[in-house]
């Protein structure tokens, strides 16, 4: 009998550690059926920004199979995060998936509109790019004027983004006036983010006008110590 228990004893603390090895997958769905949507999304967002975009995807797309989403805001959110996610995971049809079913749900929606301006980039799709990126623009737009709360979202970091995808855009179908332009709409929507400086000046120079890139480097080095 005591030899009896012992072997019990020992199969239990075998297949203890068997029931903690839950894949990603299924640690998000255990985590989904724990907390709400925001909170899930708080969480997906720290992964994104940490580089775990696998772990962003298990959390979003078990989110979103579980129909447990409460307003059209935060689905369109989930899909903007979840399309960054398969981009930087290059699923680019997954993405494009995510941004198309979104649309349907909400037409127009800056967050959706954003991402695919991403994706179009991306993809080297400058044309579609900067027609994404003038649909988010007259979308922000829109809602600004109606004073949208969902307007309220949208931070300067968004929108210096989207000018340096559009001027990227620009810059790839030969329109440098445009690219020029856009820049300095993403160097004054957020001067701390340093992409347009050195995309900005980066394209000064491949095109042999070196003052002037020395001068965009210049203003970076001195924004970064105010």
């Amino acid at each position: 009998n005591k030899r009896t228990k012992k072997k019990n004893s020992t199969k239990k603390k075998r297949t203890a550690p068997v029931k903690k090895a839950m894949s990603a997958k299924g640690i998000a769905q255990n985590k989904i059926q724990l907390n709400d949507s925001q909170s899930i999304l708080s969480e997906a967002l720290k992964s994104f920004e940490s580089g775990d975009c696998s772990r962003t995807i298990s959390l979003l797309e078990g989110m979103n199979s579980s129909e447990m989403i409460e307003t059209p805001q935060l689905m369109s959110l989930s899909n903007r995060l979840l399309a960054f996610a398969y981009i930087h995971e290059k699923r680019y049809l997954d993405a494009e998936r995510v941004i198309e079913n979104g649309m349907i749900v909400t037409p127009a929606c800056p967050d959706l509109l954003y991402a695919r301006t991403f994706l179009n980039t991306t993809m080297r799709e400058f044309t579609t790019a900067i027609d994404s990126g003038r649909a988010y623009l007259k979308a922000v737009d829109s809602m600004a004027s109606e004073g949208h709360k969902f307007y309220q979202t949208i931070t300067n970091g968004h929108r210096s983004q989207l000018f340096n995808f559009m001027a990227t855009a620009y810059r790839e179908t030969g329109n440098l006036p445009a690219a020029e332009e856009a820049y300095e709409e993403s160097i004054k929507a957020d001067q701390r983010n340093n992409l347009p400086y050195l995309n900005y000046a980066g394209m000064l120079a491949h095109e042999g006008r070196f003052d002037e890139a020395q001068k965009i480097v210049d203003r970076e080095i001195g924004r970064a110590h105010v």
